[in-house]
């Protein structure tokens, strides 16, 4: 529906007579420079900048929602309130101005003000992540919680001729001679089954389960933080990403995170045995079931999204099995009746088992997702922290991407799109100058990008990376 359209809609259901004039109509902006003198751009549109709220003389109470605009619009000497979902102090829209909003209302680790700090994330909404949080030579390791040194081998000490490998010397490195058959050299290369290791030499890539210590060493392309996977092992192994049992070998497990996503991991490296119990079967603890999962007291599948589920629905469920109590996973099965964008109050009236709570009305069913096309028109598929279940964890879920006036809560950038912030972007990611969208496998990704892990400090996102 066009603005204009929208506008005489809004009047007429509000029970106002007005002729509509186009002249008059709404400035549509996408930052404050493209609107007139004392006016700022929010949700897409010119609105009066409000630069300190002021109560309004004769005001009394009403049943009208509060917006957020910077005024007291139900009359109850409450400015903006139900607008800082995190409980921060800032509000998604700072009262109409664009610059010192919330670049994420679902964070309270990120808001105007917040000191940046090595953790992945825009803590002061600048546009930029973990910027200048580490002292000179150190290198900000968000997955690992914090600055490690940088790899001393970056500056090239080496002469010509020499090559820099680590060492647990003082000085962390050694020049070492290198040949002609050095596959470190320039125009050196293994072939496409091999790949060059620490000393130069092509070696065959590692299986699943293989030790590794970055993607190109495995033959799936991925190689696996257990920090990142939760597990209490220390060394890094080949997987593959997954979203059912059947993705996996038999001494596999698709294994959850905590909702991020799912990998194949050695049945052994978790301590699950030889579970035999098939989905539905009942269970006490994840050893029990062939998938690893025990949730209410059933074994359950892993999912991504409907597709892997056989007639059922990808549920948002909370672990109760010995070891993994209280973790967000996603599993098929199904809570209530309710599809994506329907009305909800609680959890229970939706499919999925989760209803999102929205600022001017009732809720909306939710559901997982892998990309923004299996969505639907105004949704987009995006990670988001589901704090009342599990304050740790995000899951892939579709997000209602629209304010109560038809506009993108975010930015306007589709996938592909080139972009400065990740708040230009409609699925609230940008990387590497373009905005990118999540996914589950290489088939959701388009125009030459890949689907990969991107660690995040309480795990993994799989997005399709430039």
């Amino acid at each position: 529906m066009s603005p204009k359209w929208l506008w005489a809609g809004l009047f007429a259901t509000l029970g106002c007579s007005a002729i509509v004039n186009p002249e008059e109509l709404p400035i549509l902006c996408d930052e404050d420079r493209a609107c007139p003198e004392g006016m700022a751009c929010l949700d897409g549109t010119c609105a009066p900048r409000v630069e300190e709220p002021q109560p309004d003389a004769g005001c009394e109470p009403n049943d009208e929602p509060e917006l957020c605009n910077g005024l007291d619009d139900n009359c109850n000497d409450q400015v903006d309130e139900g607008h800082d979902v995190d409980g921060d102090g800032v509000t998604w829209c700072n009262g109409g101005n664009q610059e010192g909003r919330d670049c994420n209302d679902h964070d309270p680790l990120q808001a105007p003000g917040l000191e940046e700090a090595c953790d992945g994330r825009d803590n002061d909404c600048d546009g930029r992540i973990d910027e200048d949080t580490c002292p000179a030579g150190g290198v900000c390791d968000p997955v690992k919680g914090g600055c490690a040194d940088a790899d001393p081998c970056e500056a090239e000490p080496c002469g010509e001729g020499f090559a820099c490998e680590q060492r647990t010397t003082d000085a962390g490195f050694e020049c070492v001679p290198i040949d002609d058959d050095d596959c470190r050299n320039e125009g050196v290369e293994c072939p496409g089954d091999q790949f060059c290791d620490s000393n130069g030499r092509c070696a065959d890539l590692r299986d699943l389960g293989g030790p590794c210590r970055e993607d190109a060493e495995c033959e799936e392309g991925y190689c696996a933080d257990p920090q990142m996977l939760r597990m209490s092992v220390d060394e890094s192994f080949c997987s593959r990403t997954c979203c059912s049992p059947d993705d996996c070998p038999g001494d596999f497990v698709c294994w959850q995170p905590g909702g991020g996503f799912s990998a194949c991991v050695p049945r052994v490296a978790l301590d699950l045995g030889e579970g035999a119990g098939a989905a539905g079967s009942a269970c006490g603890g994840d050893s029990e079931c062939a998938s690893g999962a025990c949730v209410r007291g059933s074994c359950g599948d892993p999912c991504c999204d409907g597709s892997s589920c056989g007639g059922q629905v990808c549920e948002v469920a909370i672990t109760d099995a010995e070891g993994r109590n209280d973790e967000l996973v996603t599993i098929c099965g199904g809570a209530g009746q309710g599809e994506v964008g329907s009305g909800c109050v609680e959890h229970g009236e939706c499919a999925s088992g989760l209803c999102v709570p929205r600022d001017w009305e009732d809720g909306y069913c939710t559901a997982p997702c892998c990309a923004s096309s299996d969505c639907g028109i105004g949704f987009v598929c995006a990670y988001v922290a589901v704090t009342d279940l599990d304050p740790e964890a995000q899951v892939r879920l579709c997000w209602d991407d629209m304010d109560w006036l038809g506009f993108p809560l975010h930015g306007y950038g589709d996938a592909g799109d080139a972009c400065d912030s990740s708040a230009e972007c409609r699925s609230d990611y940008c990387e590497n100058g373009r905005c990118v969208d999540t996914c589950c496998s290489q088939t959701d990704c388009q125009g030459g990008s890949t689907c990969r892990v991107r660690p995040v400090p309480d795990g993994g996102q799989l997005l399709c990376l430039p």
